[in-house]
């Protein structure tokens, strides 16, 4: 019997000026998803995208196209100042939400709209960490045989505005404003979260930021003059050298001890730099702008996270915070080295027992105790995976993220890539890196309870 496919996802679009009308909505032809209707308070604005795009209605406001259609999603294009309060107002609506960047101008305001998600998926758009080249740069630096990730570098035109935190509240900041997240983000979905930042600046407002990482890396983020200066990131681990230039060229640095001491080439086949450019040959898709900038791929991860009902794990709005927090001490620094602090003022948050669903498998079940869809994992996510006596969970891995397990009841067996299986009993533990196929198989008389942790707000797996 052939698989049931699934109903396009019915959108409705906010805001629908040049930059959605340019990029956003001629990409919708892409994804698996209807367009319902736009809402826009310019009307030959919104009646032209909604002729153009094949929308079957047009309104002056949101609140108006929420009461009046019957919508999964909602993608919202205005500008940073109205972000946050559309976003509320769609995900109290019950709708999922992808958001243009900045989600915002203050750290609080995005704060703030975490407890609003609850179930529904969030993707906030920062093209530069969809990039292909930013992901696969990511990818290689968390190899196991990278090593430790030590330092980041970036280039981008842009500058930061004179008088900082003054210069953002009184509209002054446009270019940082517009562009600023743009570099952060490549960085931050490299490096994680910022713990503290110093910006050295001249008098034009360009100059160096200063990154310190959470993990222990340092990243210089070089801003710019416009005239003659492409966007350039390079990552360096200890056994890793990575770069992406333009958006266009990816090389992966790989070294490699020399046959021939006289000959560059001799290194053979697992040594030298491997180079990745798109195809512009044959006008496939990898090498359109959409594509090569991460268009394509905030909404195509948008998309499949509703589909698969699960949480975002890329472009979420634990990364637009920890990118806000970075962001606002750029502006504030002043030569002098800011540590990034959370908004304060919110409350400690209890969850009592038996508060939080198991979701049930025909071998066990899954328990999430804290995680971004609960607005309770603080970046992280924790929780129970219960295994039926003689009973495993398929093999399966997760994506761009490793996994902790300790046994808390029961014994297991633990399979591995290479086949390899490992006992286990209370309190050992299985540390298992991103991308690396494995399962558990409950070999005890009783029910087997495992712990399970993730290092983000939402878990990305394949194959349970």
């Amino acid at each position: 019997m052939s698989a049931i496919p699934h109903p396009p996802i019915r959108i409705g679009v906010v805001g629908v000026g040049g930059h959605c009308s340019r990029v956003i909505l001629p990409m919708l032809a892409f994804l698996p998803v209807r367009l319902v209707a736009v809402a826009d308070p310019d009307q030959g604005r919104r009646d032209h995208a909604a002729t153009a795009f094949g929308a079957g209605a047009s309104y002056a406001d949101a609140a108006a196209m929420y009461a009046a259609e019957q919508l999964d999603a909602v993608l919202i294009c205005v500008g940073p100042r109205h972000h946050p309060a559309l976003v509320r107002q769609a995900l109290d609506a019950g709708l999922h939400v992808w958001v243009e960047k900045p989600l915002g101008t203050a750290a609080a305001d995005i704060a703030d709209l975490i407890p609003h998600r609850r179930d529904r998926v969030v993707v906030v758009g920062f093209k530069k960490a969809f990039m292909p080249g930013i992901r696969r740069m990511r990818e290689l630096c968390r190899r196991p045989d990278s090593g430790r990730l030590l330092n980041l570098v970036g280039e981008y035109p842009v500058n930061l505005p004179p008088g900082g935190r003054d210069a953002l509240a009184s509209g002054a900041a446009g270019g940082w404003v517009a562009n600023g997240c743009h570099p952060l983000a490549a960085m931050l979905a490299i490096g994680g979260p910022v713990t503290h930042v110093t910006s050295h600046l001249n008098a034009a407002g360009h100059g160096v930021i200063a990154l310190e990482f959470a993990n222990g890396a340092v990243g210089s983020l070089n801003i710019l003059p416009m005239r003659g200066v492409n966007d350039r990131y390079a990552a360096f681990a200890e056994r890793c050298h990575a770069e992406v230039e333009n958006g266009w060229t990816l090389r992966w640095h790989r070294g490699g001890a020399l046959a021939d001491a006289w000959d560059f080439t001799s290194s053979g086949d697992d040594g030298g730099t491997v180079t990745w450019e798109p195809n512009n040959a044959f006008a496939r898709h990898d090498a359109r702008l959409d594509a090569t900038q991460g268009f394509w791929h905030e909404l195509d991860h948008f998309c499949t996270c509703i589909r698969e009902n699960r949480s975002a794990s890329e472009g979420t709005l634990e990364f637009a915070l920890d990118l806000q927090l970075a962001w606002d001490a750029a502006l504030a620094s002043d030569g002098q080295r800011l540590a990034v602090q959370r908004p304060g003022g919110a409350d400690i948050r209890i969850v009592r027992a038996g508060a939080v669903e198991a979701k049930m498998f025909d071998w066990g079940a899954l328990t999430w105790f804290a995680d971004g869809a609960q607005g309770t994992g603080q970046g992280m996510t924790i929780g129970r995976c219960t295994l039926k006596p003689g009973m495993g969970n398929p093999p399966h891995r997760h994506r761009g993220h490793g996994e902790v397990l300790v046994v808390l009841e029961g014994r297991i067996r633990h399979t591995g890539p290479d086949g390899a299986m490992h006992e286990l009993g209370v309190g050992d533990v299985v540390s298992i890196p991103p991308d690396t196929p494995h399962r558990a198989e409950n070999i005890g008389a009783g029910e087997a309870k495992l712990l399970v942790a993730y290092p983000l707000p939402a878990r990305d797996v394949v194959g349970e």
